[in-house]
């Protein structure tokens, strides 16, 4: 049984490392903070489902896993992702163009991904994500994250030279 005691003590020993822990996985401090602060509300709100067959961190680290897998997938993090693109750092409108042009083309390049898979295993390893993390996110291996990563970088590297950028 988790109780008020257990559950604060446990929220105030584990919090920062949730949050860290969602920082390694490429998101930013704010952003992990609010996730993470999910992930607990979540952990209290499902408390007596924790078997104690773990310990309640691992049980908990478990949510926010799952908490940011639901954030990856987000299509409301898309938008707002291609709101801001911090990770292109597009300074002129003709640049957002070409960006969007060298994404539309890659998708049909590697087929099998949808443009928004590929453009969140580009943001994701552009943040310093490992090829790893990314694969585990999108439910893929991570040779197939590599070649996707590398062709669409290529690719818009390849497009911008063409447009002089």
């Amino acid at each position: 049984m988790v109780t008020n005691e257990f559950y604060s003590e446990q929220y105030t020993a584990n919090f920062a490392k949730t949050v860290a822990f969602l920082h390694r996985k490429g998101v930013e401090t704010d952003l992990a903070r609010d996730l993470s602060q999910d992930a607990w509300t979540r952990a209290w709100q499902f408390r007596e489902q924790w078997r104690g067959d773990c310990t309640f961190k691992t049980w908990t680290f478990v949510i926010v896993n799952g908490v940011w897998r639901d954030y990856v997938r987000s299509p409301k993090r898309r938008e707002s992702e291609e709101l801001k693109d911090k990770a292109f750092a597009v300074e002129r409108a003709d640049d957002l163009a070409l960006v969007w042009e060298a994404a539309k083309g890659i998708t049909s390049m590697v087929g099998a991904i949808s443009h928004a898979d590929w453009r969140t295993v580009v943001e994701m390893r552009l943040r310093g994500m490992p090829f790893e993390e990314i694969a585990a996110a999108l439910g893929t291996n991570d040779n197939t994250v590599k070649t996707w990563s590398h062709r669409g970088i290529a690719e818009m590297k390849k497009k911008a030279m063409a447009a002089g950028a």
